[in-house]
């Protein structure tokens, strides 16, 4: 049995599935099998799906009900003792950052370990690396993006007896994967960064949305009492807001950059 599986998920995506292979396939140190769920099949991925065959890579090609249950099919086909998902777009940092995982969660005897995670937006840095250290419950449930699900490392059986993936929370089904996790079982953590995560994706949209759906899942996981979710809807309330002020000055912004590029009317 191989020590891990790394899966990852794409749809329509052939540039972004090409750098994620590239990377997953380069790993050494450790033995893994790579699990492709594809939802695309196009002339366009034939060829590309023939070359991660060729390169040992279990390919599942075909319609899925969206992000959460391709993800799960992935886990479905996992032989190894310990998944991670690594969704396209999404890369190791270097090549020996899957055995750096594989070293953490299992000399640590834990059931999930994660890494720190740098956030890129077009290939460009885009906000500070997000991964707690030391890990904390109460930190994990209130910071924004405290850990991001691509630099986690789980025992498959830990994922199956937590429930995998609840549908009911939508694109933030991870988060309360994770927080569910943290409440049960402390996890191992990696102080560097070993993996690069492509903000540009689906779920890194509608920001206000995600918060209070984070709320709510804070609220189902941690048991919260009445008051306990009223002051986390204060709380949710008062990050949306912050959200908005930041967009508006955003936007604000890059007009008078636009603005400034504008000709001078002469005399002025």
């Amino acid at each position: 049995m191989t020590a891990v599986s790394v899966i990852t998920i794409v749809r329509n995506d052939l540039p972004s599935l090409k750098d994620t292979a590239l990377s997953a396939l380069e790993q050494v140190g450790v033995e893994f099998e790579y699990i492709v769920v594809d939802g695309s099949d196009t002339p366009d991925t034939a060829q590309l799906h023939a070359q991660l065959r060729a390169s040992g890579a279990v390919l599942l090609v075909g319609q899925d009900d969206g992000i959460y249950d391709a993800m799960s099919k992935g886990v479905v086909a996992a032989t190894s003792e310990l998944i991670i998902f690594m969704n396209a777009g999404d890369r190791f940092a270097r090549a020996t950052s899957l055995a750096t995982l594989v070293d953490c969660v299992s000399s640590g005897g834990h059931h999930w370990a994660y890494a720190r995670a740098a956030v890129l937006r077009d290939g460009r840095p885009w906000r500070k690396p997000v991964g707690i250290s030391p890990y904390s419950l109460i930190r994990h449930a209130y910071v924004r993006a405290a850990i991001c699900h691509q630099s986690v490392i789980m025992s498959k059986q830990f994922f199956l007896a937590l429930g995998g993936f609840n549908g009911k929370y939508g694109l933030q089904s991870d988060v309360a994967l994770l927080l569910s996790a943290g409440r049960i079982a402390k996890p191992g953590v990696v102080g560097t960064i070993e993996v690069l995560y492509d903000a540009t994706g689906v779920s890194s949209s509608n920001v206000s949305a995600a918060l209070r759906n984070k709320s709510r899942i804070r609220s189902d996981v941690l048991g919260l009492g009445p008051l306990a979710r009223r002051l986390d809807g204060l709380f949710t309330a008062g990050q949306c807001r912050y959200v908005q002020v930041r967009q508006v000055l955003g936007r604000g912004k890059l007009f008078l950059q636009r603005r400034s590029r504008f000709p001078k009317w002469p005399g002025r």
